[in-house]
């Protein structure tokens, strides 16, 4: 179980009702269904699971366009948390690093293609990253949109490279913040790091050796965070008015990397994005670049619904009542008081269960 579903379940907690959208690779297992399944009908959420692999654009851009035609309402939290390891050195069919692909390219394309919805008519949205604190373990100055492609090609080392992109992840946080700043909507970016979480599957490709001293040994070293530690710090990237462009931890609010506060590497890093066709100038309806057409959207078969309520047309959802005791959300990035709740807060939360591959080290 990752720190992702046990973010859910910290959540679903809190006392809300809430609709959670999840893109993930796999469908959401039985058994862990019914380990969410009394949380969801005692506080009366919905969760739904839609077809989301980003290590391919076009299941990217098919996840936003269900999004952006089916559910009428503004996103209130976007997470995204998919992320893995490779083992070696292999490209996508889009042409790009796998890792980085997964881990970092397509969290901005998502984003991009979710823009229009976000922080919609004055409604503060949050965009939460789940990070790690080995971004700092980049020696300063060694990494740049220059020399990426041979970084991530020559001499592959697997954790090398998980470290590199979540470098660029920070730099991505801060395109995002600079973005929206602009544009003037109320929209928050941070990134957490929710501890060295040793068996949510990050290293599954690294062997059975390792893979079974993640599973079986590293759970009892002492810096290691408990799988519930872990996903109630990323929920509280969700309840919490964290400043946009934060990066967290357990404990504290902290710098990211030194080098990510030079703005000319900054200015770099976006205009790379542009240049990997994930990232626009501004934001627009843009098509799927010529090397990720936008396939058929997936048939209902793709598409599962767990919890409470009742399905209306263009796929609205009927709620049954807030339930007692709910905790509006936080102003994220905003001063004064949230204004109250009309509906259910959405949240879209992509790559869970990217091949049980999102973890985070600390």
């Amino acid at each position: 179980m990752s720190e992702g579903y046990a973010a859910l379940e910290s959540l679903l907690a809190t006392g809300g009702s809430y609709t959670v959208v999840l893109g993930s690779r796999a469908e959401l297992e039985p058994w862990r269904y019914g380990q969410l399944q009394p949380s969801l009908q005692s506080s009366n959420s919905v969760l739904e699971r839609l077809d989301c692999d980003f290590a391919r654009y076009t299941s990217v851009y098919q996840f936003a366009e269900i999004i952006k035609t089916k559910y009428a309402e503004p996103i209130d939290v976007l997470v995204l948390c998919a992320g893995k390891i490779s083992s070696r050195c292999r490209h996508t069919v889009d042409g790009q690093e796998e890792t980085l692909q997964v881990n970092v390219l397509s969290h901005a394309l998502l984003i991009e293609l979710l823009a229009l919805k976000l922080g919609v008519n004055g409604t503060p949205c949050r965009i939460l990253m789940v990070g790690s604190s080995l971004h700092r373990s980049v020696p300063e100055g060694t990494v740049s949109p220059a020399n990426i492609d041979t970084k991530l090609s020559v001499n592959f080392d697997p954790m090398e490279v998980y470290h590199i992109t979540k470098l660029i992840q920070v730099f991505l946080m801060y395109t995002v913040q600079e973005r929206f700043n602009d544009d003037q909507r109320p929209v928050s970016v941070v990134v957490v790091s929710p501890g060295y979480i040793p068996d949510t599957g990050l290293s599954r490709e690294l062997g059975r050796l390792k893979t079974g001293f993640s599973h079986f040994i590293m759970p009892h070293a002492p810096f290691s965070t408990p799988l519930p530690d872990g996903g109630r710090t990323v929920c509280r990237g969700i309840t919490q008015n964290f400043p946009s462009g934060t990066y967290f931890s357990q404990r504290k609010i902290e710098e990211t990397a030194e080098e990510t506060y030079n703005m000319e590497l900054r200015h770099a890093w976006t205009q790379w994005f542009i240049s990997k066709n994930v990232w626009k100038p501004e934001f627009i309806e843009a098509p799927a670049p010529p090397m990720a057409p936008l396939g058929p959207i997936p048939a209902p078969g793709h598409v599962e619904n767990y919890g409470q309520g009742q399905e209306l047309d263009q796929g609205q959802w009927q709620w049954q009542g807030q339930g007692q005791g709910q905790t509006p959300m936080m102003p994220f990035g905003q001063s004064g008081s949230y204004p109250p709740q009309t509906q259910q807060p959405w949240f879209q939360m992509p790559g869970q269960g990217q091949g049980q591959g999102q973890g985070s080290h600390s």
